[in-house]
């Protein structure tokens, strides 16, 4: 980052002293954190009776500052936020009682290529579309800012194994993150209010894959029947975009004639939308029904394998 970077972090620090005194009931510190593809800094405001606390990264308010925030207007946000959302306490035997921790379990797909030192930490599957890792959500958490990956360490204290953890979790993921597919269309009109249609003109259909809660909702390609049943409602074999790992897009085979076009959207709405910590993959990949297989595209010859 650039020394207007450094020189914002020193400064929200010195205004969040005036609104969290020294003495006062919060404390007020900064770390860094192997968060997906790279080191974050890190703010964090607790309550001193507190066992948990929310995490800010200073890389989003940075961006708030310089989308036209003032450094005031930011604090102030925090400010509002901490005293107006109860933190959900955690308990020691919540977070290391396996009994109690598998009912949190939920199964997140991200990249694997960007992530080689944050996979270290803890149990992970390497997937056709990415890697998948296990966390622990608290539910109905503030801006969903609860929640931890399972560790290494944890798992010890588990006492399972880290085939036992990723059934548990994607049991528990599939009934409280149930998938939902529908036409692009028809979100962005629920978004906007506007026909699409009008503004992005006549194209292929494309559908949005994701979970309820469109949250990490990529994930729902690694439950066991839900890309054979969007083969069923599309009614023929498809190609899978990694729009994010919240979401994927869906487009019939038969209506792509290229698919290193769509490679190439991939990787421009990646470089261009996509937050580095969001990005899924660069590739395009292909759902053969009758295999019941996910297949990717290679660069340079553009033949398909696993």
């Amino acid at each position: 980052m650039d020394g207007g970077y450094q020189r914002f972090k020193e400064t929200i620090l010195m205004e969040l002293g005036v609104y969290f005194p020294s003495g006062g009931p919060f404390e007020i510190s900064t770390d860094k954190v192997e968060k997906k593809s790279h080191t974050m800094d890190v703010l964090i405001i607790k309550r001193k009776q507190e066992s948990v606390s929310p995490v800010f990264y200073f890389e989003q308010l940075y961006q708030n500052y310089l989308d036209g925030r003032t450094v005031q207007d930011i604090c102030e946000d925090l400010t509002r936020f901490l005293f107006s959302h109860k933190i959900p306490e955690l308990s020691r035997r919540n977070m290391s009682d396996y009994a109690e921790a598998k009912k949190s379990l939920r199964v997140r797909l991200i990249d694997k290529e960007a992530n080689q030192r944050y996979l270290g930490q803890g149990p992970y599957r390497f997937m056709t579309l990415g890697a998948a890792v296990v966390y622990v959500s608290l539910q109905n958490s503030p801006a969903k800012i609860m929640e931890t990956r399972v560790t290494h360490e944890m798992l010890s204290q588990y006492g399972v194994t880290d085939e036992q953890l990723f059934e548990d979790a994607m049991i528990q993921t599939r009934m409280e993150c149930p998938f939902t597919f529908s036409s692009l269309d028809s979100v962005l009109r629920k978004a906007t209010g506007e026909d699409p249609k009008r503004t992005l003109g006549p194209g292929p259909e494309l559908y949005v894959l994701t979970n309820r809660e469109e949250w990490y909702g990529a994930a729902v390609a690694l439950y066991p029947d839900t890309l054979q049943k969007v083969h069923r409602m599309v009614g023929e074999d498809f190609y899978i975009l990694p729009s994010s790992v919240h979401e994927l897009l869906v487009i019939q085979k038969s209506a792509v004639q290229d698919p290193s076009a769509l490679r190439a959207l991939v990787r421009s709405v990646n470089r261009e939308e996509v937050r580095p910590e969001e990005q899924l993959s660069n590739e395009v990949f292909e759902y053969r029904g009758k295999e019941r297989q996910i297949v990717q595209c290679k660069e340079k010859d553009r033949e398909w394998e696993r």
